[in-house]
């Protein structure tokens, strides 16, 4: 790529990508297809996968490999979910709760209900994206690549599908932060990491002012409290769905 030329104030103009380097969207039915031919099977959509934290699942089986979707990303990301006896009281504060983390309108956040044989109800709240599910299957589509032997990608025309599909993952990925962790405001991070130091402190009965004077139980009570952030950061980031680089090329 040739150097941007400056522009008569003396700013850089915009940095334009060459033809051939333009990436081609690939839309999600073109990505099932293409699950399709190489797995010679559409993926499989589920209520739940054996692994519930995940979104999607690929199945490196030698014998029967499978690609596995959780049915709600067709939502979007699921921000969180509750148990309750009373859904219809606890429906507005749930959202509230959500609407509050997030930082989204209540009207942005989409509730699925679900009811149990024991009288419980799940409520889970969503951001509707028509993207999700899409970014979700080329994700596991890019493990299911790693898995086959080359001799599969002979298959029609299944390597310039691949190529469009790199194309966009590397759009979808340049667009996307380091981390899930950037998703979260820096304002929403930093009350955390508040609540949990105050809770900790709370839980060893100190205050600031009984180690400030201490630096190796000052450095001790910073570690495991860092420690605890960062736990708590990640339960947050999974709760959400929220995904960056880091985890996508995971």
């Amino acid at each position: 790529m040739t150097s941007p030329q400056p522009s008569p104030s003396g700013v850089e103009g915009p940095r334009l990508a060459p033809p051939e380097l333009t990436p081609i969207r690939v839309e999600l039915p073109e990505m099932v297809r293409m699950t399709r031919d190489l797995l010679g099977k559409n993926p499989m959509v589920k209520e739940r996968l054996s692994k519930a934290a995940a979104s999607g699942l690929f199945r490196p089986n030698p014998l029967n490999p499978n690609l596995e979707l959780r049915a709600d990303i067709f939502i979007g990301p699921k921000l969180g979910e509750v148990r309750t006896k009373n859904p219809r009281e606890a429906e507005p504060i749930f959202i509230g709760m959500i609407a509050d983390r997030t930082g989204l309108e209540p009207s942005d956040i989409q509730l699925k209900t679900q009811r149990g044989k024991d009288g419980w109800t799940i409520m889970r709240a969503y951001k509707p994206d028509p993207d999700h599910a899409g970014n979700v299957l080329a994700h596991e589509i890019g493990h299911l690549v790693d898995f086959l032997p080359d001799k599969t990608m002979a298959r029609g025309n299944i390597l310039g599908r691949l190529a469009s599909l790199k194309g966009y993952m590397k759009t979808m990925l340049e667009g996307m932060p380091e981390s899930g962790e950037e998703l979260i405001s820096q304002a929403e991070r930093e009350s955390l990491r508040k609540q949990i130091r105050e809770t900790y402190l709370d839980d060893i009965s100190m205050n600031r002012a009984d180690f400030e004077g201490d630096p190796e139980l000052s450095g001790a009570i910073k570690e495991e409290i860092d420690k605890r952030y960062k736990a708590a950061l990640t339960e947050e980031m999974r709760r959400r769905g929220l995904v960056g680089r880091d985890e996508v090329m995971d």
